[in-house]
């Protein structure tokens, strides 16, 4: 049981990471005036791409950090979030908000890594449902509290990495030594004795990538959306809504095996691709708070579904023990989440589009497309 409890703790963090800091960007764009709201929102997204960077430099070397060492080097890291409270130019904002990311890249390929080597079957979904519930758990003890203290000095903010110290803790405690140095050998022949990469498994990546661009629409433009639209300029209010949207992620993923884990991927993947084209749309024309709120929630029940069926697909096509597949899909999402305020930036200028969350409806029908795409590649396949 407390295995398990180490396992799942290890999801609490990777959307913690970005999320803690959404409800403070206006008050920290106040504090830095001279600073672009583009890179005010970088702060947001930043270790999402030093996990992305991390897992092609990584792959490349050799390992000498059993995975328990790697995890728990890396929450160590992640806890040096913490350091802008201590000292907040904004250079500073961003060397720890590296040194974070740097840390994220050595824990992040193990929160679903472990799930893998030790779980199978229907507790392997199950335990991927509990982890997408912890991944929104995170997003929603951190946006509570940052929604509350950054109203007051948002320099508080940072305390919430020193969670990672209680994640170090059960990690040291019980937190399994890990596959031994032959099997993790075993894993990295079978990645490199690939002749090439399969369709479907690319299709995965795409769409993990997808999926985090449009979700992370929210995280880095609610502060300034409720502001200018809803004329809401009160942190503790986005707090709020951001951890709302997250305890429905929270139920969805809880829930995932037991409801939707059943039915076939296709159904599944409808189902999901509806609930986030009601939620857009609800997002993009909403003229009154409580419908907007309403998009709110059905995105939070989105991704509480999209991450586990995600990741179960990600497992299903990738080799046995191919940590190095399953790594590079678990970055797919922290690119996504690097990406989507300067995409969604670079997509209005094009567009001449102002809303953020219709262009997120433009990519969802790219997700679509990729969806037929791949059932037609099942389909002769099957043939």
């Amino acid at each position: 049981m407390m295995r398990k409890l180490s396992i799942l703790l290890l999801s609490l963090f990777p959307l913690l990471a970005g999320a803690a800091l959404s409800p403070a960007l206006s008050e920290i764009a106040r504090n830095f005036p001279g600073i672009s709201e583009l890179w005010i929102k970088s702060l947001v997204t930043i270790p999402s791409i030093c996990v992305v960077i991390g897992q092609i430099v990584m792959a490349n070397l050799p390992k000498k950090l059993s995975p328990r060492w790697q995890v728990l080097a890396g929450l160590l890291l992640y806890a040096c979030g913490f350091i802008p409270y201590l000292w907040s130019t904004f250079p500073i904002l961003v060397v720890s908000r590296i040194i974070l990311g740097i840390g994220l890249s050595l824990l992040v390929p193990w929160t679903v890594g472990f799930i893998q080597l030790y779980f199978s079957g229907n507790e392997q979904k199950v335990m991927l449902g509990y982890a997408s519930g912890l991944n929104n758990l995170g997003t929603v003890i951190a946006v509570l509290y940052s929604g509350i203290v950054s109203g007051f000095d948002w320099h508080f903010v940072f305390f919430i990495y020193l969670l990672a110290l209680l994640s170090f803790l059960m990690s040291v405690l019980f937190l399994p030594e890990g596959v031994n140095e032959e099997t993790v050998s075993e894993m990295r022949e079978i990645v490199k004795n690939k002749s090439g990469l399969s369709i479907n498994l690319i299709m995965v990546w795409i769409k993990m990538f997808l999926l985090t661009v449009i979700y992370f629409i929210i995280p880095t433009n609610l502060s300034f959306y409720m502001a200018t639209q809803f004329h809401q300029h009160n942190t503790m209010t986005v707090g709020v809504l951001m951890s709302v949207l997250s305890l429905f992620g929270v139920i969805a993923g809880m829930l995932y095996a037991r409801v939707l884990a059943h039915q076939t991927s296709r159904i599944q993947e409808v189902i999901i691709i509806a609930i986030f084209a009601a939620a857009l749309c609800l997002l993009s024309f909403a003229t009154t708070l409580p419908v907007f709120i309403i998009g709110l929630l059905l995105t939070g029940w989105g991704l509480g579904w999209g991450l586990p069926y995600l990741n179960a697909q990600l497992l299903a096509t990738v080799d046995s023990n191919a940590s190095n597949q399953v790594g590079i899909g678990q970055s797919m999402i922290f690119l996504g989440q690097f990406v989507s305020p300067f995409m969604i930036s670079v997509l209005a200028k094009i567009g001449h589009q102002e809303n953020p969350f219709i262009i997120g409806g433009s990519l969802l029908l790219i997700f679509i497309v990729l969806m037929f795409i791949d059932a037609k590649q099942k389909s002769k396949i099957s043939h």
